[in-house]
């Protein structure tokens, strides 16, 4: 299982109000297993989207790893990013555009993620939506409940 699917694991089963959209991509088989899960929160499963910009537009924060197409877009949606992975070398000065643009933080350890998303979305820059009610809970409720990256 990998942090895409544990990630989406832990949000499920943390008993938090949210419902969870979860864009597996083009890895079908990845698809396939979340669903056939039971998910005890509303819980939304694709495979490769066009409507990016729609799914992002109705969210209140993305979790995701430091991909340049996913941050793209997310910055046009003015969306707040947490990014819990990265891969050496091509997508670190991503986390580090990302962070020093106030668009969003880096968690790497999510189980650490708490103390981190309490000052990172306080210092947001203007144009980056701050998260709504929900997504603060959000954030504020769900780091104990998530593995390690």
């Amino acid at each position: 299982m990998g942090p895409l699917e544990r990630n989406a694991e832990a949000i499920a089963e943390s008993g938090l109000p949210a419902a969870l959209v979860v864009v597996a991509g083009r890895n079908l088989k990845l698809k396939q297993r979340l669903e056939a899960r039971s998910w005890p929160i509303p819980t939304f499963i694709y495979g490769f989207v066009r409507n990016m910009p729609d799914l992002m537009s109705a969210a209140d924060i993305l979790v995701t790893k430091a991909g340049p197409g996913t941050i793209t877009e997310a910055l046009n949606a003015g969306l707040p990013i947490i990014l819990y992975s990265r891969l050496p070398g091509q997508e670190e000065g991503n986390v580090t555009y990302v962070t020093a643009e106030g668009a969003g933080i880096w968690a790497p350890n999510l189980v650490r993620w708490w103390p981190r998303c309490n000052s990172g979305f306080t210092s947001l820059k203007p144009g980056i939506k701050q998260p709504s009610p929900a997504g603060v809970w959000l954030a504020r409720n769900l780091p104990a409940k998530l593995p390690a990256c």
